[in-house]
This record gives C-alpha cells, structure tokens and sequence, in this order.
C-alpha cells in the first residue's frame, strides 16, 4: 500500500536556498530532493498527521454511531435523547425521507441490487447512494462499510467518509503543489467547510467534487512520477477515480466540474508533456491513455449493463427532460455564506421562493485575495500557474454568465450546461475559487527564494492598502448581506456580526498573502466552519427508522398470507404521517407510497393502462396514498416531484401489484380489509388489515 506521506516527502519537497520556478520542477528534482530533506521521518510525520486525526474522528464516530443525520425530525421536538448537538433539517428531506430509509431497506433486503418500494421494484445501482451487491459497488467506496459493518455504524462511518472523500483529495492535491502542510490543510479545509457542501450533503455532491479533485492529483503524480511501477499504481487509481466519478450520475454537478478541471489541468499537462524527454513523454501518454481507455471499457459495460434502467430515466419528465436556459439564479445565492448561521437558525425564512440547499454556495475569496496580494506577486513567476490562473478565471466568468444571463438554445446544448440548472452551476465555480487560491500559494513557494513563513520581501503589504482592501471588502459583502436580510426578513441577519465575520476573514487573507498559512488558518477557519457546522445535527444512531418491535410484528403479520408464485414481496399501503410509512420502510417491507427514483413502467400500467395518467406518474415522484371510495385509481401531481395516487385499497389494481395489506392509525371502513393487527402493533398505535 501506497503511503501518502512518503509518496509527498518524495515528490515535493523543496529545496533549501534555491529560486525556483514551477518550469523546473522535473520529475528527477522531485526524485533528488528526497535525499535531502533533514529529517525524513518528521517531513513524513507532518505530512500524515492531519488525514491520521481526520481519520481517527471518523472511526471514532462510527463506533459510537454518530452522523449528521436529519432523521430525529420525525421525533417530537424535544424528546430525543439521541439527539446530541444542532437541529434536524426539514430541507434535508432527500436525506431523512429518501436515501436513509431506502439505505436501511436495502439492509433488510439483504443488500439486493432491486429494490422494492414505491410502485414497484427500482435499480439502485444507477439512481441511489444506497448500497447494495452490485458490481458498481467497487466504485462507491463510501458504502463499503455496509457489507462489514453494524448498520448503525456503517451509517455513520459512510457519513464521514463522504467528507473524506472531499477533504483528503484536496489536502493532497495541494500538500503536492504547495509542499506546504499548513497551506495543505488550509485550502482543503476552507474547500470542504463550505456550506454548500453542508446543505447538500449527499455522495452526488462531496463526492463529485471529492473525485474530481482526486483525478486532477493523479493526472499530475503520473505527468510527474519516475518511477514505473507506482507510475502504473496512479494510473490504475486514475482510472478507478474517472469511474467512480462518472457513475455517480448527476450531471448538474459534474459538468460544470469538469470545465473547472480542464481549465485547471490543461496547462499541467502541456508544460510535463513538453517538459520530459521523448521516451518519458510517450510513457506519460501512454499511461494517461490507458487510463482513459480502461475507464471507458468498465464505463462500457456499464452503460450495457445497466441501459434500461438509464433509458427509463432520461425518457422521465422530470428529471431526465428537465433542460435549462441558465439566467435564473438568485444574485444573493454568491452572498449566501457570509449569513449562513442565520439561514441555518431561520431556514424557512427564504422557502417563499427558494430553500436553504438552492441558495447556498462557497467563500468566493480568491478575487479579494489577489486584490490583497502585494504588486510584486502579481507579476507572475509561473507560466504554468498563471496558465492554469487565466483558464480557471475564464471558466469562472463563463460558469457566472451561465447562472446569471444564460446561452442561446444551440449553445446550451452543444456545451451541455442545458443540463446544469443555473443555481447548481456554483459547485464549479466554487471549486474554481479555491483553486485559485491554491495556485496562488504554490507560485508564491515556487517563485521566491525559499525562507521562512512570511519573511519574503515580496510579501510585504502596505497599511494603506490594507485599509482600502478591508473597506472595499467590507463594501460588497456588507451590501450582499443587507440584501438578503432585506429580501428574507425573517433571516433576523447581524449586520454586525457580518462585520465581524468580514474583519476576520480580511486579516486571514493578509496573512495569507503573506504566506502565514497558519496563522491566515486561525483566521479564516473558524469563520468558514461556523457556517457550516450548523447546518446539520450530530445524532447517534438511526432509532427513528429502526424499530424492532415493528419488524418483527410485521414480519409476524406477513406470515399469516400464504405464499404465492410471485417474485413481488407483499405490498402495504401505509396511511398516516411521515413516520408511519418511514418507519415501515425502515423494516424492509415493500412499501407502495414511497419514494419512486423512475418508474417501474410494468407496475403503472396496471394502475394506469390507458396511458391517461402517463405524464403524472412518468417522473421521480413521493407517492403519496389517500383513501377513497373509487375502485380506479386517480392520480394527480400538486408538486413536480409528488405523485398523489388516490382510491380505495379494494381496488384491483393493489391486487395485480400483490399489495396484501394496509397499515393505518385509525381505523378503515373497507368491505374488502380483514383486521390482523397484532398486540405489538396496537402498541405501537397502528392498525394492519389485510386485503382480501
């Protein structure tokens, strides 16, 4: 196994006394400083302590099965023990109705690759960050702990290790460039703590960027590395990564992270390939297309494999043919983290016309750092930085222009941001800004003579300009933050505490310019951190969705129907709040009026023959249950993500899907249900009827 220290200590160690450039940086200097560093062992030391801690945190946590999970909202406020710290999020709804239940489900169903809920049976190795037995699964690490682990604990080791997945990428990446392990800790933190990633925290959205920053690692350790057989370890793991990172199948996210990348990458790539002799330039070529080729066969089979499931998707009304024209992103959404501990205090202050996932976005410092920055680096030492510098600031700029003005119909198409909903084109420029940052430190360590943190006369920063930066900064951030509490009254925003906020990322980004990592860290973190940490609870355990005594009830209850030749489980309706039928998918049980991630085409043609229905139940839809008197199902969709099937549970229909039985709170006056409750259910205060 491949020491991440080590591989550092010998790629990237600077040299003591020496002006470089990034155009000298070769691969055999690279090799050579390794003989040279004093000491070895504490250069490995400080390299591997930071991703140890962050690893140690998180195995921490999962012995004690500690996550962030939303589900204590399905708890009466203030009667949850296993509530430790925060508050659930009702807008993390995808988390706490949708992916936790159905990942629980999927554990009673011992993990199968097909699903049953909502509506029939779904493949959850193309649309759910639910683990389950399929091949696939080798490329979602994050649910490896499933197949080894406790529930409970598995849970929560896959909440840490999404962020993992994010913020050791990004410590490596720049740990490579800046060879500076506070710098290192800095950007990758300052990236991960971002309240976007907080608000949205799913696989599809750290792990995409997560994955996307460990391909950008590996593409320059193979342009970089001398020796051959690690060179062919990286471009195995790149491969892997272009997998991992293209199955995850949100395109809203990965197109914009893509444009964010080349534009990073390019300029990386050219000056290596021009850079290395004739031999080492076809080697590196050779590695990178093999790499490339091999991803795409497993893409290949992929795809194959796992067609109809991928046809049936994007022939859905929403999403699959939900394009956009860009132009309608919320102008406040760039503003949005400098008040983020309101939004988390007041979330539905801004329902009116958006939510607290839509508008959050990252710390855009990287134009205000280059403004801080003194004139003497701004004249650029790099060709290579400065490249990469102007690429990530074009994409910036066009990325803007996409979520603010919007591109004409065949530009849309041909560039693919037709796919990318305006609000969600900011995971790419959020990645941009902090690239920029980073880049920056690796010019300044790169470009002057190497000496200790913020002695380089270039660093120097006159107080005028320190006053005119703080002011201006203050200016625009002062005026966003007003115009949110203006647009969002209920938000309750501090100006003065966003004045605080402002002043302290101000300093943190002086002491930045002039290369104090540590101390610009003390700085900026905890305001970035504040932000963010607020966003979602610390909950032990998955108890909500994890009730014994109703596992085994209704364990009790299906057993009283005799077998049948169908290879469908039978089926419940479940009548009443959230909880009940939450709960019952917690159990395992095939639950009709759960969440639906595409239809299941074969079991909505039996409550829908005629095709009447088609564009309502042809989406991914919760489907909601309500009672009725009428035998032929209605259906009707209030919300464009809701699918409302009502009538009675006498209805043929439920018959042909083999739903057998209805659980309910009150009791339900159909000629066709036999009463099986059992005494552990009428604890628990439900009613089950069987369906004759």
């Amino acid at each position: 196994m491949i020491n991440p220290g080590t591989m550092f200590v010998t790629l990237c160690k600077p040299r003591k006394g020496a002006v470089q450039t990034a155009e000298t940086v070769t691969a055999t200097d690279a090799s050579a400083s390794a003989n040279r560093l004093s000491p070895r062992n504490r250069h490995l030391l400080a390299a591997n302590t930071f991703p140890a801690l962050l690893i140690i945190a998180a195995l921490i946590f999962s012995v004690l099965q500690i996550s962030g999970t939303s589900i204590g909202i399905l708890n009466p406020p203030g009667h949850d023990s296993n509530l430790i710290a925060g508050s659930p999020r009702a807008i993390r709804s995808d988390e706490w109705s949708v992916s936790t239940p159905l990942t629980i489900a999927s554990a009673r169903q011992h993990f199968s690759e097909r699903l049953y809920d909502g509506a029939g049976s779904h493949n959850t190795s193309v649309v759910l960050d639910v683990p389950n037995n399929s091949w696939t699964t080798i490329f979602k690490p994050y649910n490896w702990p499933f197949f080894v682990l406790p529930l409970a604990n598995a849970y929560a080791l896959k909440w840490w290790l999404l962020f993992l997945f994010l913020v050791l990428p990004t410590y490596w990446l720049a740990l490579l460039l800046t060879h500076k392990v506070s710098a290192a800790i800095l950007v990758s933190l300052g990236l991960s703590l971002s309240p976007f990633f907080a608000w949205w925290y799913e696989a599809g959205a750290l792990d995409s960027v997560g994955f996307m920053v460990a391909i950008m690692l590996l593409v320059i350790l193979v342009l970089r590395n001398v020796h051959r057989r690690i060179s062919y370890v990286y471009a195995a793991l790149l491969a892997y990564f272009l997998v991992a990172f293209t199955i995850l199948l949100y395109p809203p996210f990965q197109i914009p992270l893509a444009y964010t990348a080349a534009a990073f990458l390019l300029p990386f790539v050219v000056r290596d390939l021009l850079l290395a002799s004739d031999k080492r330039r076809a080697r590196r070529l050779g590695l990178l297309a093999g790499s490339v080729v091999v991803a795409a066969i497993i893409l290949v089979v992929y795809v194959h494999s796992e067609l109809p499931t991928i046809t049936k998707i994007v022939d859905t009304v929403y999403p699959g043919n939900r394009l956009s024209t860009g132009t309608n992103a919320n102008l406040l959404q760039l503003f949005s983290p400098w008040v983020g501990i309101f939004i988390a205090h007041h979330p539905m202050a801004i329902a009116s016309n958006s939510n607290a996932s839509e508008i959050s976005s990252f710390f855009l410092l990287a134009p205000a750092l280059f403004f801080f920055a003194p004139p003497a680096l701004k004249a650029r030492k790099s060709r290579t930085y400065g490249a990469s510098e102007f690429l990530l600031a074009l994409t910036t700029i066009v990325l803007l222009a996409w979520m603010y003005v919007g591109f004409p119909g065949p530009i849309a198409a041909i560039s693919l941001l037709d796919r990318v909903t305006a609000t969600r084109a900011i995971v790419g420029v959020g990645l941009a800004s902090w690239l920029l940052i980073l880049l920056y430190i690796a010019d300044h360590e790169f470009a002057q003579p190497v000496a200790a943190e913020g002695t380089s006369s270039a660093a120097r920063v006159t107080w005028p300009r320190i006053a005119l930066g703080i002011g201006a900064f203050g200016l625009v951030i002062g005026f966003g933050a007003r115009q949110l509490q203006m647009t969002y009254p209920g938000l309750d925003v501090s100006m003065y505490l966003v004045g605080i906020f402002v002043v302290l990322v101000a300093i943190g980004l002086i002491l930045l310019a002039k290369a104090r990592y540590l101390a610009a860290s003390v700085f900026l973190l905890p305001v970035l951190a504040l932000q963010a940490v607020t966003v979602n609870p610390l909950y032990r355990g998955l108890s909500p969705l994890v009730n014994p005594t109703l596992q085994a009830n209704v364990d009790k209850v299906e057993k009283l129907v005799p077998a049948t030749k169908s290879h469908t489980p039978p089926g419940w309706l479940v009548v009443g709040p959230p909880i009940s039928f939450l709960s019952m998918i917690g159990t395992g049980a095939y639950v009709f009026n759960a969440t639906s991630q595409y239809p299941d085409v074969s079991a909505w043609k039996v409550i829908d023959p005629s095709g009447r229905y088609e564009s309502i139940w042809n989406r991914y839809a919760h489907i909601v249950y309500q009672p009725a008197a009428n035998t032929t199902l209605k259906l009707s969709d209030p919300y464009v993500d809701t699918v409302i099937v009502s009538g009675s549970p006498c209805s043929p229909a439920f018959a042909k899907l083999n739903i057998r039985f209805v659980l309910a709170q009150t009791p339900l006056p159909y000629s066709c249900l036999t009463n099986v409750t059992t005494g552990g259910l009428k604890g628990l205060g439900y009613l089950a009827y069987e369906i004759s």
